[in-house]
């Protein structure tokens, strides 16, 4: 591993183990918020809306975004609830149509990443990448864009440039725990079983999670050998 890649590779290590530090968090008890204004009125539903993709209620989410649609609101973001929820229905076709239209608005960057999933989804590992830095491009802080950007480097055997986006996830928000499981994951499939049990045990995982990412590793080695190996970090 280069010494830049060392460097911050222990960055993310320091993070990790913070978040690992972490307690729960006690939920309020205060009221949940009131509508006071039609502006208001919407932003609540359309949370709403986005809680129901959350909990994988797609159908749901669609009946409340033609709701919306029969009283007159055309807001650019329902347009993308509407697309994360026939993508999730595999709807891929409607999906790609809804992330294209908002390919010029300000939702651009959510609208590749979208894109950059169905083609993931559909196979196209190349098109998947193009669309996804695409979407890191236009908002370099997004956690999930840098992640599923990172994952699909790593997928196309690009150990090093998986690292840097995965640990850039890592680092923006040490309390999520795909950009480290996929971190952990890239280790194994380069060979670095220290730094890979290191944040491992830094996160608290327990030994059959470490089984998991491992096993994961080995199925992504088998499937692109080319991703070159590196010595252990000491």
């Amino acid at each position: 591993m280069s010494r830049r890649l060392l460097s911050l590779l222990g960055f993310v290590l320091v993070l990790s183990g913070l978040a690992a530090c972490s307690g729960p968090q006690r939920q309020s008890t205060e009221p949940g918020p009131v509508a006071s204004s039609p502006a208001d009125a919407r932003q609540l539903h359309q949370q709403l809306i986005q809680s129901m993709l959350d909990r994988r209620q797609y159908y749901a989410a669609l009946a409340h975004i033609e709701d919306r649609r029969r009283s007159g609101d055309e807001d650019r973001s329902l347009v993308l609830l509407e697309a994360e929820a026939r993508r999730s229905l595999n709807q891929s076709a409607a999906a790609r149509r809804l992330y294209e239209s908002l390919l010029r608005s300000s939702l651009a960057a959510e609208a590749y990443h979208g894109l950059g999933l169905l083609a993931a989804s559909a196979g196209r590992p190349d098109e998947a990448v193009r669309q996804l830095a695409a979407a890191v491009e236009r908002k370099p802080t997004a956690v999930a864009m840098r992640n599923d950007l990172g994952f699909a480097l790593m997928q196309q055997g690009d150990a090093e440039g998986a690292l840097v986006h995965l640990a850039t996830a890592a680092e923006l928000d040490p309390e999520d725990s795909r950009s480290r499981n996929n971190l952990i994951v890239l280790l194994f499939l380069t060979g670095d079983e220290t730094g890979a049990r290191r944040l491992a045990a830094q996160a608290g995982m327990d030994d059959a999670l470490i089984t998991t990412l491992r096993n994961q590793a080995q199925t992504l080695r088998a499937r692109r050998p080319r991703v070159p190996a590196r010595p252990a970090t000491p």
